[in-house]
């Protein structure tokens, strides 16, 4: 989860980078100034609101779920994929309605 936090709030820079550059492009015209504006800032919300949120949440309840079946994280024994597929399926509908928001 920590690569994908990390990709996420990657993405969210790429995408404030686009914003400031669509910002800069259409200083001439104030009425392209709003979107550009949106663009670079709701990049970055979404960012964090994926990155830490989401996939810090995953992590959390992933470490207390490991910690509770006293698996390390680093060294699983057999099964401990059931028990992790057991454990992140309730956490599938939260996931599927954050996205049919976005």
């Amino acid at each position: 989860f920590e690569c994908a936090m990390r990709a996420v709030i990657a993405f969210g820079a790429i995408g404030y980078v686009t914003g400031l550059v669509l910002i800069l492009k259409g200083l001439d015209d104030p009425k392209l100034l709003g979107p550009s504006v949106a663009v670079a800032l709701l990049s970055v919300f979404y960012a964090v609101v994926i990155g830490e949120l989401i996939f810090g949440t995953l992590r959390m309840r992933t470490q207390r779920y490991l910690r509770s079946k006293q698996i390390a994280p680093s060294g699983s024994p057999p099964g401990a994929g059931i028990y992790l597929a057991t454990f992140l399926i309730p956490t599938l509908p939260m996931l599927v309605a954050f996205f049919s928001i976005l």
